[in-house]
């Protein structure tokens, strides 16, 4: 990844059909490697569904409740390292069947996932909060289906900034799985200038 040095020059427009474009083409070229990584994540995640499905009622079941998610965090963690290294960095440099073993890599990048989630945590606090204050008056000032409209509004505007804040932030992962420092400064720089069509690739490429 970039440092702030590096990515504090000229901004060119990123372009999004051409980014988008070239990035199914990748996931076609390898998509024999990318189903191979998925092979094993796959198989642990619907043992994982029918272990709940299954798991009898009882004091247990909401201690799986709680090693469910846990594990899944696990597997993800695992399968998001080994797709941006074989993105990043080439076919060399995942295991034939992903990445399975356990380094500070890992943990840093459970780290800059809670970190994320800890800052949309605060967004949403801060968005709630601005809605709350517009939302009170208008609800006296227009008529019920008004209002409603105005909260779908504010909403999709708490909406939208939050996929901001995610895609910008994002940056930073791909950088801790290619075993480079996490800089939530280096990440934001770097998407400078174009936070918003990083957001709108973030959001097309969801469905994938």
């Amino acid at each position: 990844m970039a440092t702030v040095e590096e990515v504090r020059q000229p901004v060119r427009s990123l372009p999004l059909w051409r980014t988008l474009r070239e990035a199914f083409l990748l996931i076609w070229d390898y998509r024999w490697l990318f189903g191979r990584l998925l092979i094993i994540p796959v198989a642990l995640t619907t043992l994982l569904s029918l272990v709940t499905f299954y798991w009898p009622g009882g004091k247990g079941k909401s201690l799986w409740a709680l090693v469910e998610p846990l594990t899944n965090l696990l597997i993800f963690v695992f399968f998001a390292i080994s797709c941006h290294r074989l993105i990043l960095i080439g076919e060399h440099s995942v295991p034939r069947w992903g990445v399975q073993r356990w380094s500070w890599r890992e943990t840093r990048f459970i780290l800059c996932l809670i970190a994320i989630v800890v800052a949309i945590y605060l967004m949403s606090a801060v968005l709630g909060f601005v809605a709350g204050i517009f939302l009170t008056p208008l609800e006296r000032l227009m008529s019920k289906t008004g209002a409603i409209v105005a909260a779908y509004m504010l909403g999709g505007l708490g909406a939208a900034c939050m996929s901001y804040l995610i895609a910008r932030l994002s940056l930073s992962l791909p950088a801790v799985a290619v075993d480079h420092q996490p800089a939530i400064e280096a990440a934001w720089s770097q998407s400078d200038g174009n936070g918003w069509r990083v957001t709108a690739l973030a959001t097309e490429s969801l469905p994938c």
